[in-house]
């Protein structure tokens, strides 16, 4: 994570962290070459919670988009709530051009980048499970689709060299 880049993204993230947010969270959107997305709460009222706090955009800084860039997800200006992806390569270098789209971390280690290659995308493109997911929570998603990764918990580690 690098506060540098994206100081409202950044600060966002430590606040979802703290809060507990990403617990039992699913990994619902994966296009292969593209991004993987999440940031819906698995519970309803959660999401609603944090989906009013909304941040400001982060001023552009020319970081591109590579392999596991991460990066908050929104639909205009001062969008961006909860959502969040990762890139990944070749057509997420594409991304970054939006007001909304300023990473804020990198997954770099190679044990983290295959990670994040093996999460399922058996189901296509499921953006259409975002907002039945935000209304209802994990459990519309557990019958008809049952191989999605899920988000365990998620905290903080710092490095070897004291970075988080």
């Amino acid at each position: 994570m690098n506060r540098d880049w994206a100081p409202f993204g950044y600060d966002r993230f430590m606040d979802l962290v703290a809060a507990d947010f990403f617990t039992d969270q699913l990994l619902y959107r994966k296009i292969e070459g593209f991004l993987v997305q999440f940031g819906v709460a698995s519970h309803p009222n959660i999401t609603r919670e944090w989906s009013m706090k909304k941040i400001e955009d982060d001023p552009q800084k020319k970081i591109p988009f590579t392999q596991g860039t991460v990066s908050f997800a929104g639909n205009g200006p001062r969008s961006r709530s909860s959502h969040i992806f990762i890139s990944l390569e070749p057509d997420g270098k594409k991304l970054g051009s939006a007001e909304h789209e300023r990473p804020f971390g990198r997954i770099e280690d190679a044990e983290g980048q295959k990670v994040v290659e093996s999460f399922y995308d058996g189901y296509g493109d499921l953006t259409g499970l975002q907002g039945k997911l935000i209304a209802q929570g994990n459990k519309v998603a557990a019958e008809r689709f049952p191989k999605l990764d899920k988000i365990k918990r998620c905290f903080l580690v710092k490095s070897n060299h004291g970075e988080l």
